[in-house]
């Protein structure tokens, strides 16, 4: 959220320079948000990075705090000794946290990708061998293989309801053609 120092340093500046206009479009259908934030003024990404700037340090952290666990738990696994029940259970507890964490990451990249179906692309990644310990994934093979989990989503015009294919109802229109002047 920006300060209420910052909102006012953009208020003044507005108010001492009313011909900068910034314009803001909306996004074309088939347009990512990363695509239609790069289009953006400067002004708009700033605050847009400023906003989301603690949700990005907290994901990393927590990344970080992931692969630290992981390491001390094969570490503790070797420090238990060869074939003890501790260091099976560590080493299983390890490889669950290693899954979870390959995981995260593929849903990460999935989503960027512009996979429909996270869950099933991650199986079907898995099942084809097109995903590596860290989660990055050969997109191009996968959308090659299976096409489905990257369909487009669809446009949405359902016309109204009319039948009519997009063409917004006009009652003028249907007086006309049932009166057969259309």
């Amino acid at each position: 959220m920006p300060t209420d120092a910052e909102i006012a340093a953009a208020a003044a500046t507005a108010a001492t320079n009313k011909t900068t206009v910034t314009t803001v479009t909306a996004p074309a259908a088939d347009e990512t948000f990363d695509a239609w934030l790069a289009k953006q003024p400067e002004t708009l990404k700033t605050l847009y990075a400023t906003h989301t700037s603690g949700l990005t340090t907290a994901l990393a952290s927590e990344r970080t705090a992931h692969k630290d666990l992981e390491k001390q738990l094969r570490d503790m696994a070797k420090k238990a000794g060869d074939g003890t029940e501790a260091q099976k259970s560590l080493t299983e507890q390890a490889d669950k946290l290693a899954a979870e964490s390959q995981k995260t990451e593929f849903y990460d990249k999935a989503h960027t990708a512009g996979v429909r179906n996270l869950k099933l692309a991650y199986l079907a990644a898995k099942e084809a061998t097109l995903v590596n310990d860290k989660g990055d994934c050969d997109f191009t093979k996968l959308k090659t293989a299976y096409p489905e989990l990257f369909a487009a989503a669809p446009k949405g015009n359902a016309g109204d309801g009319t039948g009519t294919d997009g063409k917004p109802f006009s009652m003028n229109e249907q007086i006309r053609q049932k009166a057969g002047r259309l």
